[in-house]
């Protein structure tokens, strides 16, 4: 009898046990449905399709973060504002580089006040626009050179370097520039002098900068964060493929994304965190939050994608978004989604966490036609809105095929 209680206690187990599992499988799958829906809600579709006339290919393209334009740089002298929404023509600026040099970067100052465009060339020439007349405001084309200087004295233009890099801190009203030189400039932009600068201590190239600073609309009002690491950091990608980190207020680089080495100097660390992981030149670096934790996201040429906490001793994730070269990738400031570019002329969308969401290799817009090896990609800093440029006259821009709440 006591055998039989045993064996009838053993078979409830493996039901409850059975049923439990059951239960598992379940919740997993409705897990992975919803994210299935989540993930078909990103998916782009071609809303917009800009032709750029008089232009080879595309340099560069920057959103205006509360203003529905885009600016387009050519690959000449021509910047171009265009509605984003209505995908007209509002005016044309001719910056006045030397037809040698090309356009290699660009950035807002005080876009949520007066807005002054910053564009910076191969050459190290930096011009300042201002007066510029947006869509919603209606007033009149007074668009004015409110300043120019040499970011970086005697650089010369190299289509195999990365010319000047810019990025611009509000907070502190300091224009951060780099590129083909071994020294990173600081400028105070209101005394329109170089403040201090910084060594890279190495011979390759800075291809990118980014800083924590991002600005956001709250309640009305816009409110400043620093991906809540302090507002000094600066993070470089060079050209051989490595990531540095600075601290603004040192003469010397104070973490670097490889292998760990120390080295010597006067500044307060001496110790130098060095992670060379990319195998070649960084395409792209850029400061995300999300949930709470702040990171680090860098492509390089190859096509791998890694993730880097600050306070670990190398990246905490890694994966291929393609085989064929890298040529652009952006990542967006609110939404965790990432977008590639190809020379074999694709783009790719993906999650933060590399899962595929969508391949775009044709223009809706352009009787279906195939796109152009894409040159650039940048998204909104605030809308679900991509734009694609590419080593042809044409600008795509994409929205989701559903309303993302």
């Amino acid at each position: 009898m006591l055998a039989w209680h045993r064996r009838l206690a053993r078979k409830k187990e493996e039901i409850q046990d059975s049923i439990l599992l059951d239960d598992d499988q379940s919740a997993i799958l409705v897990a992975e449905e919803k994210l299935a829906q989540k993930k078909k809600k990103l998916e782009l579709k071609q809303t917009g399709l800009l032709k750029i006339e008089g232009s080879d290919f595309i340099s560069l393209l920057q959103f205006h973060p509360y203003e529905d334009i885009v600016v387009v740089y050519d690959d000449q002298d021509g910047i171009s504002v265009w509605d984003s929404n209505r995908g007209s023509k509002e005016f044309t600026i001719c910056n006045g580089n030397p037809k040698q040099s090309r356009f290699t970067s660009s950035c807002w100052i005080g876009e949520q006040s007066n807005s002054l465009l910053v564009s910076g060339c191969d050459d190290g020439s930096v011009r300042i626009w201002g007066g510029l007349p947006f869509p919603r405001a209606g007033g009149d084309s007074s668009v004015s050179l409110v300043s120019a200087f040499y970011a970086i004295p005697n650089l010369s233009p190299d289509m195999n370097k990365s010319g000047l890099v810019l990025d611009w801190q509000q907070h502190s009203g300091q224009l951060i520039a780099a590129g083909n030189s071994d020294i990173i400039r600081i400028w105070d932009i209101n005394s329109e002098r170089c403040s201090h600068k910084l060594t890279t201590d190495s011979d390759a190239c800075i291809t990118t900068l980014t800083t924590p600073w991002c600005s956001d609309l709250q309640d009305g009002g816009i409110v400043m964060s620093n991906s809540g690491i302090g507002p000094n950091l600066l993070v470089a990608g060079l050209s051989d493929g490595s990531i540095k980190v600075f601290d603004k207020r040192m003469g010397s680089p104070v973490i670097e994304t490889g292998t760990m080495a120390p080295i010597s100097g006067r500044g307060r660390r001496q110790r130098l965190m060095q992670y060379k992981e990319h195998g070649s030149w960084v395409v792209s670096t850029v400061f995300t939050q999300y949930n709470g934790r702040p990171e680090i996201v860098s492509g390089s040429v190859l096509g791998d994608v890694r993730i880097f906490d600050l306070r670990a001793s190398s990246s905490v994730q890694t994966y291929t978004v393609q085989r064929s070269k890298m040529t652009a990738m952006c990542v967006h400031n609110k939404i965790p989604m990432i977008a590639t570019g190809s020379h074999a002329r694709f783009i790719k969308i993906m999650t933060l966490d590399g899962d595929s969401i969508q391949v775009i290799r044709h223009s809706q817009m352009n009787q279906g036609r195939r796109i152009g090896p894409v040159s650039c990609v940048t998204f909104h800093p605030h809308r679900p809105l991509l734009a694609v440029g590419g080593r042809d006259n044409f600008v795509h821009l994409f929205r989701p095929r559903d309303p993302i709440v």
